[in-house]
C-alpha cells in the first residue's frame, strides 16, 4: 500500500515535469533578448485569450501571407534549465524540444514551426499552443543547445500548398493538456489514433505533420508516442516516399558547464 502511494506521488510529478515541456523552449529563452526575438504566436479566431488574442493572430498571419511554404528540415533543442534536463533524463537523449523547420521556397527565409509556448506570453493571455517564428531568431535566442537535419527527398517532393493547408489548420492549436497522453508517450502505449486533434505536444506535432503529408508510417505507431530524440540521429524513423534526414548539424553548442541539471 505505501509503495502503491509512492509510487502514484512519482507519476504525478512526472506528469507535471512533462507538461511543464510545453513551456521549456519559451523559458530557455534568453529575457535580454526576448522583446526583440520573441516567437511570434497565434491563438485561433474562435478563441478568446484574454488582451492580445487578436494582434498576435493578425502578426502571425502577416508572417507566413503568401509564402509558399515547403518542408526543410528538422530542429532540436536542448533547454538549459531543470525541465528539459528532466526531460533528457526520462528519454534517455540530448534534446528535450523538437521542432519542424519550413522554407519559403522563393526567398529561402526559414522558419520555426512548433508547439510550445514563452512564459512572457503566458501573461499576455497566450497559452502554449502551436507557433511559428523566423528559425534564425529562435535558434539565436535560444538559451541552449541547437542542431538541425535537414530533410532528403528522394521520390515525392513535399507540395506547397500541403504545408501551408497544414500550418494555417493547425496554428494556434493548444499544446497537449492531457497529461496521461504526455507520460504515455515516454513509454510508447499511447493507443488512441487522435482524429480529432485538441492538443499537440512538440514531437508530436512534428509526426503528425509527416504522417499527414505521407512521408511517416503511422502504422509503426502513432504520432502520440514520439518524443524528441526520436527525431535525433540516434534513433529510427519509419521514412515512406524516399524521405530522410541528414545527420545532425550544431546550430549552436552550449557547454554541459552551462546546463543546469
Amino acid at each position: 500500500m505505501v509503495l502503491n502511494i509512492k509510487l502514484s506521488k512519482i507519476m504525478k510529478f512526472l506528469y507535471a515535469i512533462v507538461l511543464f515541456a510545453g513551456t521549456s523552449t519559451g523559458f530557455a529563452a534568453d529575457p535580454l533578448k526576448e522583446q526583440e526575438n520573441a516567437p511570434l504566436m497565434i491563438v485561433k479566431s474562435h478563441k478568446t485569450y484574454g488582451f492580445g488574442g487578436d494582434s498576435f493572430l493578425k502578426e502571425e498571419e502577416e508572417l507566413i501571407k503568401d509564402r509558399p511554404l515547403t518542408l526543410w528540415g528538422v530542429g532540436l533543442f536542448s533547454s538549459a534549465d531543470l525541465v528539459g534536463a528532466a526531460i533528457r533524463t526520462l528519454t534517455a537523449s540530448n534534446w528535450s524540444h523538437c521542432s519542424l523547420i519550413l522554407m519559403d521556397e522563393k526567398d529561402q527565409t526559414r522558419f520555426c514551426f512548433e508547439s510550445t509556448g514563452a512564459a512572457s506570453q503566458i501573461f499576455q493571455g497566450v497559452v502554449p499552443q502551436v507557433q511559428i517564428s523566423l528559425w534564425d531568431n529562435t535558434a539565436k535566442s535560444y538559451n541552449g543547445s541547437v542542431a538541425e537535419r535537414q530533410f532528403i527527398f528522394k521520390d515525392k517532393q513535399p507540395e506547397s500548398t500541403d504545408v501551408v493547408q497544414y500550418v494555417r489548420k493547425y496554428l494556434g492549436t493548444t499544446y497537449q493538456r492531457d497529461l496521461s497522453v504526455l507520460i504515455e508517450s515516454l513509454r510508447s502505449e499511447n493507443t488512441d489514433q487522435d482524429t480529432t486533434l485538441d492538443g499537440l505536444f512538440c514531437s508530436e506535432m512534428v509526426a503528425h505533420m509527416l504522417m499527414k503529408m505521407c512521408y511517416l508510417d503511422k502504422s509503426f505507431k502513432g504520432a502520440d508516442n514520439y518524443v524528441p530524440r526520436n527525431f535525433s540521429s540516434v534513433d529510427y524513423l519509419p521514412w515512406l516516399n524516399g524521405a530522410s534526414l541528414t545527420k545532425e548539424k550544431n546550430v549552436k553548442k552550449v557547454s554541459s558547464c552551462c546546463i543546469l541539471l
